[in-house]
């Protein structure tokens, strides 16, 4: 099985955890892990980071739902901070490759 990214944490040393079910491009969709996303009147933010060495790829859903989802995905990034410890940054968000609209007020990115 080829891997997203042969430096990435959890394709050196593979396991039974998420960050390797994720590099292996495998269905993790059983794993409890999860990541959360939240709205604001901008985008999505991260509520509930990725576990570590994976990144929260969040969703915004327009009308009527305006509401947005995280799922977890591998980094954009594997040897930044914000993939070895993923947190609720806007860093973190950008890792994930999704909607980090949220933040806009935050840090100018957009």
């Amino acid at each position: 099985v080829s891997t997203q990214s042969t430096g990435a944490a959890d394709c050196v040393n593979p396991s039974t955890n998420i960050g390797s079910c994720v590099q292996g491009g495998g269905e993790c969709g059983a794993y409890q892990e999860q990541c959360l996303c939240g709205v604001n009147e901008d985008g999505c933010i991260i509520d509930k980071p990725a576990p570590t060495n994976t990144a929260c790829n969040c969703v915004y859903y327009s009308f009527p739902y305006y509401s947005c989802t995280g799922y977890i995905t591998s980094c954009g990034v594997y040897h930044s901070e914000s993939c070895l410890q993923p947190d609720t940054s806007v860093d973190s968000c950008l890792q994930g490759g999704g909607n980090c609209a949220g933040y806009k007020k935050h840090v100018d990115i957009f």
